[in-house]
């Protein structure tokens, strides 16, 4: 299988750290050119898969605007700037649930649209250790 090779390409929205939208021109293979191939990048974000002591696995009720409604989900959020998806499991899984993990097992990286790019996901395994005194208010745990 033959890789596709990027002749050109031309930034055409930028609005940072948000989203880039870049237009390319791209050999697709055999020289036959797609002059019109866009590509959209989104911030990166981390899912935890929180377990807790008792072996259950942790999922949260959020609204989430993309499907416009109350989701169930894992704790997850955007990875900051120069931060480690690691940290910003810890961060988000203190945020969302008021838990500190113990251990963390990184399950991988994936893009969520392998032909436009769109984000970069960490997804990381997080043992529960403990409870923190911080809750985050309007979570329901199942």
């Amino acid at each position: 299988m033959q890789e596709w090779t990027t002749i050109s390409e031309k930034v055409v929205f930028s609005e940072p750290p948000f989203i880039k939208v870049v237009r390319q021109v791209v050999d697709i293979g055999n020289h036959h050119l797609v002059d019109n191939f866009f590509q959209v990048h989104l911030r990166s974000f981390v899912v935890a898969v929180p377990v807790l002591k008792n072996g259950k696995i942790l999922t949260i009720r959020q609204y989430k605007h993309g499907p416009g409604r109350v989701s169930l989900t894992f704790p997850a959020g955007f990875v900051e700037p120069d931060e480690h998806p690691e940290m910003a499991c810890r961060r988000e899984l203190l945020e969302e649930t008021g838990l500190q993990p113990g251990e963390t097992i990184h399950l991988g990286e994936f893009v969520d649209n392998g032909n436009q790019r769109g984000c970069v996901g960490t997804i990381i395994f997080s043992v529960i250790a403990e409870r923190s005194a911080h809750l985050t208010q309007g979570i329901s745990r199942k």
